[in-house]
């Protein structure tokens, strides 16, 4: 049986392992699953490491010392991956007209 799987918050140190994971799932034109999930914006690990100062609420995946997944959340609703093009769509996702 392997090792299991750890969910904690992030800490500083985590910021090149979080960088690894997100260029591992980087969208690549053509071979980008919907279904296993892509990231168009990649940071480097110093830009992690700048969010994660920010105080961004951040969880990773820990196996054997190593992060293999994390989740990010920012509070500020202009930094999401999300693309609002109708004001009405941005109202029901962000609950107010920008």
């Amino acid at each position: 049986m392997g090792s299991a799987v750890t969910i904690r918050k992030a800490r500083l140190k985590d910021a090149a392992g979080i960088a690894a994971v997100a260029e591992s799932v980087r969208y690549q034109s053509g071979a980008a699953d919907g279904a296993q999930g892509y990231l168009v914006y990649v940071g480097k690990p110093e830009d992690y490491l700048g969010r994660l100062k920010d105080d961004y609420l951040c969880f990773v995946a820990e196996k054997d010392g190593e992060v293999v997944g994390f989740v990010m959340a920012s509070g500020w609703k202009r930094n999401t991956a999300t693309h609002v093009e109708a004001a009405a769509v941005e109202e029901r996702i962000f609950g107010e007209e920008t």
